[in-house]
């Protein structure tokens, strides 16, 4: 049997721990509201995927899921992109993402980016041409 002490300590135990499950589930239900749990990858970007040599650039776009006149935000880890989806790849070669997300209504895409080091395609050497040599004529005697 318990004595009166440890009841006492379990009772406000257990109502601190409900107070603490009601707080998290109203801070959850908070953000998911403002759309800040829920991340849809509904935009879709043109190309999904895309390999590249280092120090390439190639220019992403939405094709699809964005609302018209809505901002986006482009993000890319292996390189730079600028606001308009330009990606220039950075100098370590390896798997990269570009994402573009949107903030409201929220929506996210990505496209992945393969970073490759390129050696430039060495030029055949010209083979000489060869020279005819003209066949002696005969001199009439």
């Amino acid at each position: 049997m318990l004595d009166d002490r440890t009841r006492v300590i379990l009772f406000w135990f257990t109502i601190g721990m409900m107070v603490l499950v009601v707080v998290v589930a109203a801070v959850t239900l908070v953000r998911t509201w403002n759309g800040s749990l829920l991340e849809e990858t509904s935009l879709v970007i043109q190309p999904a995927e895309v390999g590249l040599c280092t120090g390439d650039t190639y220019s992403f776009a939405i094709v699809e899921g964005a609302t018209e006149g809505a901002e986006i935000t482009w993000k890319a880890t292996g390189g730079e992109i600028g606001v308009s989806g330009l990606f220039t790849a950075g100098d370590e070669p390896g798997d990269y993402t570009v994402t573009a997300v949107q903030r409201k209504p929220r929506q996210v895409g990505s496209a992945v980016v393969h970073i490759a080091l390129c050696t430039p395609t060495p030029w055949p050497t010209p083979t000489p041409m060869a020279t005819p040599t003209p066949l002696p004529t005969a001199t009439p005697l």
